[in-house]
């Protein structure tokens, strides 16, 4: 009996994620950017970063140390891959699709004297990514998250398992 206990306290605890890295980045007004962190949200500083295309790094940078990083917007979008290892050998990956982004032109600015707003579409959409970023970081952080109900159905596909077992050596006497 107490080596089930044990066995299900150790099914339980969150050691073995503890050191599991996660990565989140975003493109914004001409710049990736984004952070490391570990599971529960703790962030992680000075872990290199570094930012592909189809295999080839782009650039390299060593996240700060509340686990930011920031690469300027690589000249054509498509499709990249921002990787920070952790040294004890721990990877997290990041896909963006950049597919029509460029990096962002300066943008004029506007007179007092000026009564029309001329509202570019590019400025559109960073209005709208900076509004958006903090809807997936906090999507990204709860997806990472371990709920109580994954706890729960866990310990129940236990206790089905183990009952299916103690009803088929049961009908084997």
């Amino acid at each position: 009996m107490r080596g089930l206990l044990l066995t299900l306290l150790l099914a339980v605890s969150g050691s073995a994620q503890a050191h599991r890295l996660n990565i989140f980045a975003m493109s914004d007004g001409g710049q990736i950017s984004g952070y490391v962190y570990f599971p529960g949200g703790k962030r992680a500083a000075e872990l290199p970063v570094v930012l592909m295309r189809d295999g080839q790094t782009l650039a390299e940078q060593s996240s700060d140390a509340e686990g930011q990083f920031s690469f300027p917007l690589p000249p054509e979008g498509g499709a990249l891959l921002v990787s920070a290892q952790s040294a004890d050998g721990h990877a997290a990956h990041f896909s963006l699709d950049l597919e029509g982004e460029t990096p962002a032109a300066p943008t004029p600015s506007v007179s007092d004297t000026t009564c029309s707003t001329h509202l570019d579409a590019k400025a559109l959409e960073h209005a709208i990514a900076a509004q958006v970023r903090p809807l997936r970081e906090q999507l990204d952080a709860l997806a990472q998250q371990r709920r109580w109900q994954d706890v729960i159905g866990g310990l129940g596909y236990i206790a089905g398992l183990f009952g299916l077992a103690m009803f088929y050596f049961g009908r084997r006497r």
